[in-house]
Parts: structure tokens; sequence; C-alpha cells
């Protein structure tokens, strides 16, 4: 994946935010995920209007980690739920 990609959730989704965790469902699937901080600062994040690369550049300020780990977590992330249909991925 590109860090210049633009994810944004699927509409095949729903979720909530409780206190500084998001929970997420995949409605086709039945599935349900809890997301920790990070993963819900992330997926708030994915609203189709920014890549990557700026989301990865927001999570290392606000969770003061380096700008590498930051963009290591994110792209991480976002295959992982664009492997699951959760998101998808844009070309800018």
């Amino acid at each position: 994946m590109k860090k210049t990609m633009i994810p944004i959730k699927s509409a095949n989704t729903a979720s909530r935010m409780v206190d500084d965790q998001a929970v997420v469902l995949i409605l086709d699937k039945q599935e349900s995920m809890v997301l920790n901080d990070t993963g819900a600062f992330i997926w708030e994040s994915c609203d189709g209007k920014r890549n990557v690369e700026e989301i990865a550049s927001s999570l290392a300020i606000i969770f003061e980690v380096s700008a590498q780990v930051a963009l290591s977590d994110c792209l991480e992330f976002i295959d992982k739920m664009a492997v699951k249909e959760a998101l998808i991925l844009n070309k800018p």
C-alpha cells in the first residue's frame, strides 16, 4: 500500500467511540472489533480526506512517537482493515 492512498470507512461498517476506544462492526460479516486508542485514532482519521501519510503525521504528534513508527503503525492497521473490507483505499 502506498502512503498516498486515501482510506475511507466502508459503508458496510458501523462504529462508536467509547472513551478512548472504538467499537467497529463489519455488518455483512457480523464481525466486531474493539480498537485501542491508537487504532481508534487512525479509524476516526479515515475520513476520505486525508492520505495515510497525513494520518501518520497527526498520529506521531498526538501520541508522541517518531514519524517512522507512526507511518508503520498506520500502514499495518489500514492494511488489516482493508483486508477485512472495513476500509476502502482510494487513489489520490
